[in-house]
């Protein structure tokens, strides 16, 4: 049941990231971008600890831009661009 449960899991945030990738510009360009610093992390002479660290931004830059998007959506489900205030939190978002 557990191992059911935990496959699902990772099953749906596939299917979430696959989405967001598919439907996201700015999304594709953060994934392209954490590539190119990737690679180049690869050319010049980094420490462990600095791609370490290069890694785990990425990762968090990745993680907030899924966030926001998620929240633009349910944003968009309350109130669709109906309300001033919805304008006004997709603005402080994407800022």
């Amino acid at each position: 049941m557990y191992n059911k449960r935990l496959f699902n899991s990772f099953k749906d945030a596939g299917r979430g990231l696959k989405y967001a990738f598919l439907h996201e510009q700015n999304f594709i360009i953060q994934i392209f971008l954490a590539l190119v610093v990737v690679a180049l992390a690869l050319v010049f002479p980094l420490k462990s600890w600095e791609i370490i660290l290069l890694i785990l931004l990425i990762i968090t830059v990745l993680t907030v831009e899924l966030l926001n998007t998620a929240l633009e959506y349910f944003a968009d489900l309350l109130k669709p661009r109906l309300h001033h205030y919805v304008s006004v939190v997709k603005d402080i978002m994407a800022g």
